[in-house]
């Protein structure tokens, strides 16, 4: 449960990542990567077997047009999972903030939506992130020694 919860906030952090895309008005379409690792969590263990989880993943982005304000942005995720006691997803969501070179931030909520992955919005920002909009979805690999690789895409829509 807790990789699968890790792998959901990375991809939240991922999907975060690009929504902060294009300077100029319009909409576009960014994809990349998160590597990220898990930083901290809280097992809450049930009598009936399920647990919840609390949880923190921490990584940077990498975007394929490295001139995208979200490129080697730091993105820092948190959320919460409930499990049953076979490690299945009840529910998982939470928050990632992104961090640029600059220090404009970009929050972005998300939730998974199946053991793969899920989906993430944005809800604000500041500087370049202040106006901009959008969604995306995010793809989760769980590596065997803890870290996670997310792969997401983003449609992000700027004023």
């Amino acid at each position: 449960m807790w990789k699968h919860f890790c792998g959901c906030l990375a991809i939240g952090a991922i999907a975060a990542f690009v929504v902060g895309g294009a300077a100029q008005a319009g909409e576009t379409t960014i994809s990349g990567l998160y590597p990220a690792v898990p930083n901290d969590s809280n097992v809450v263990a049930k009598d009936d077997g399920s647990s919840v989880v609390v949880f923190d993943i921490k990584g940077m982005l990498a975007v394929a047009d490295t001139s995208k304000p979200w490129h080697n942005a730091i993105m820092d995720c948190n959320g919460i999972g409930a499990y049953d006691p076979d490690g299945t997803i009840k529910t998982e969501g939470g928050t990632c903030m992104i961090t640029d070179a600059d220090g404009d931030v970009q929050r972005l909520p998300w939730e998974t939506t199946s053991p793969e992955g899920g989906v993430w919005s944005i809800a604000g920002g500041t500087g370049k992130f202040a106006d901009m909009t959008g969604s995306g979805t995010w793809v989760v690999v769980s590596l065997a020694d803890g870290r996670l690789q997310n792969t997401w895409t983003f449609t992000q829509i700027t004023p």
